[in-house]
C-alpha cells in the first residue's frame, strides 16, 4: 500500500469509529466467537530502525491503546481458559492475545502494560532462542544488508554477479534498504536452513562479517517470572523455529517433542495445556496431526479470521497486528472486523 493510500485508510477508520460505526459491528459479533490477535515485538520508536520489519512491532503506547479499547468491548480471555471444556457464557465476543517469538522487548515493555489492565496473553517460544544470544537468520540478513548499503562499495555491489543465483538476484535488486530487506526476506523463505545460511554466508564476506549483538530474547528466568504473575502462558514455537513444510516428518517429530520437553523442564508450562503455533504460519494435514499427537492442546496459524466454538482447535485463526495497520482505536478495530 503506498503512503497516499495509507492515509486515506487511517482517516477513514478513524470516521467510522467516530461515528460509532466500528462499535455497533464489534456489538453484533456473537458472544461465543473469539478473535485470537498476533502481536511479535513491543518496541519504542527508537529501537524501530529500518532493519525492523513493519510488520513485526507496535509501540508501548500504541500496545497501551489497544489493551484500553479491546478491554472495553471483548471479553479479554487466555488460550487456555477458552480450550477447557467448559466456557463460561459472556455478553460480549472473547480475544485472545498472542505474541510469537519471545522476544526479549516482550518483558520490557508488554509484559507491564498487560499488568496495567490485567490482561492475560500466551507467547511462543522457538525455545533453542531462549536464554541464548543466538539471532533469527532474518534480523542477521537484515544487519548484513544494512551493512552492505552503507559500505563504500554498496551502491556497486549489485552489479556483482554471485555464482549462486540467490545471492545474485539480492544483489541485484537493491533499493531502498526496508524494502531490499523484505524482499530478500521474501525470497529466502522458500528455501531450507542449510541453503538459507550458505547465502548468508556469501552475503557476511561482502558485508565484512556479522556485528555481535545484544541477547534479543527471553532469558529462562523471565520465562518463569511472567508464568508466576497468572496472566501470561507459553507455548512452543518449536525448538529452531524452521517452517515445518519444509521438513521431513522425523524433524518435526523431533522440534515437536524437544521443544515441548523444555518448556516443561523449565517450567514454563503446565502439561496438562500446552499450546502450540507453526513458524510462519505453515503447515499441512499431515503436520496438524503430528503436533497433536505430540501432546499439544491447541495450534495457531498466522490465517486471517474469526473462530467458532466448533472450529479446528489446531488451526486457530489470528489477525496479525502491527504499528502501521492500528496506530488507532479505529484502524485497530476496522483491522479486527476486516472492514478496511
Amino acid at each position: 500500500m503506498g503512503r497516499i493510500g495509507y492515509w486515506l485508510k487511517y482517516y477513514w477508520a478513524r470516521m467510522l469509529h467516530s461515528a460509532g460505526i466500528v462499535d455497533r459491528k464489534i456489538q453484533a459479533i456473537p458472544s461465543d466467537r473469539f478473535f485470537v490477535l498476533m502481536y511479535h515485538r513491543i518496541i519504542p520508536a527508537k529501537m524501530a530502525d529500518e532493519t525492523v520489519q513493519p510488520g513485526m512491532y507496535v509501540l508501548p503506547e500504541t500496545f497501551d491503546q489497544h489493551l484500553r479499547f479491546l478491554s472495553v468491548r471483548f471479553e479479554m480471555e487466555s488460550l487456555q481458559t477458552l480450550s477447557s471444556a467448559e466456557v463460561k457464557r459472556c455478553k460480549k465476543p472473547r480475544c485472545i492475545v498472542t505474541f510469537d517469538d519471545g522476544w526479549r522487548d516482550f518483558y520490557d515493555f508488554a509484559f507491564p502494560i498487560l499488568r496495567k489492565y490485567q490482561v492475560p496473553a500466551t507467547v511462543f517460544l522457538p525455545t533453542g532462542f531462549i536464554g541464548s544470544n543466538c539471532t533469527f537468520w532474518t534480523d542477521r540478513l537484515a544487519q548484513l544488508l544494512k551493512k552492505i548499503e552503507s559500505s563504500s562499495t554498496g551502491k556497486a555491489v549489485g552489479s556483482n554477479r554471485s555464482e549462486d543465483p540467490l545471492v545474485h538476484r539480492i544483489l541485484c535488486n537493491q533499493s531502498n534498504l526496508p524494502e531490499w530487506i523484505e524482499y530478500s526476506i521474501n525470497l529466502l523463505k522458500g528455501e531450507i536452513e542449510e541453503r538459507i545460511e550458505k547465502v548468508l554466508c556469501e552475503l557476511a564476506l561482502l558485508a565484512g562479517g556479522f556485528s555481535r549483538s545484544e541477547r534479543r530474547f527471553l532469558t529462562w528466568k523471565e520465562v518463569r517470572e511472567a508464568q508466576a504473575s497468572d496472566l501470561i502462558d507459553f507455548g512452543s514455537h518449536t525448538v529452531r523455529h524452521q517452517i515445518l513444510t519444509h521438513l521431513d516428518s522425523g524433524v518435526i517429530q523431533t522440534e515437536l517433542k524437544e521443544s515441548r520437553q523444555k518448556l516443561i523442564q523449565e517450567k514454563a508450562v503446565h502439561s496438562e495445556f500446552i499450546p502450540f503455533c507453526y513458524p510462519n504460519g505453515n503447515y499441512s494435514v499431515k503436520i496438524k496431526e503430528l503436533v497433536q499427537d505430540a501432546g499439544y492442546s491447541t495450534a495457531c496459524t498466522t490465517r486471517y479470521g474469526i473462530n467458532f466454538p466448533q472450529g479446528d482447535r489446531f488451526a486457530l485463526k489470528r489477525v496479525g497486528i502491527h504499528q502501521d495497520m492500528s496506530a488507532h482505536e479505529g484502524l485497530l478495530g476496522c483491522r479486527l472486523l476486516g472492514i478496511c
